[in-house]
């Protein structure tokens, strides 16, 4: 079965958030965010949409719809998409890699990234 609860607080504490920082950044008390977290009470839609952006996390994955975490790359620039794209093809691709050091592909994807978010803040 799955926990809502447990779920929004390992994403707070993974976040380095307190819960009193959620509740500011939601604009609901404590002791709500202390209610989702412990089952108590369930946040509404349009809190667990704004759950979902604060964690940086899919809807379908908070609620326990979808196993897998994903990047949100939507606000990045067209070139910093095909980028990060590029990357988590290529490590999906040399997942049979027992190797833990990058490959030379990744590194040159990696210094790409690197250039391009710079250049966005220049």
């Amino acid at each position: 079965m799955f926990d809502l609860g447990l779920m929004l607080k390992g994403l707070r504490k993974e976040n380095n958030y307190t819960q009193k920082q959620v509740a500011k950044k939601l604009n609901v008390s404590v002791t709500t965010v202390g209610r989702w977290e412990s089952n108590y009470k369930l946040p509404s839609t349009e809190h667990l949409i704004d759950l979902s952006v604060l964690y940086n996390v899919p809807l379908n994955y908070l609620v326990g719809r979808e196993k897998k975490k994903a990047i949100v790359i939507e606000h990045l620039t067209k070139n910093q998409q095909e980028l990060i794209t590029m990357l988590v093809l290529e490590f999906e691709s040399a997942h049979d890699n027992k190797s833990r050091e990058l490959t030379q592909r990744q590194q040159t994807i990696i210094n790409l990234i690197f250039k391009e978010f710079h250049n966005q803040h220049d």
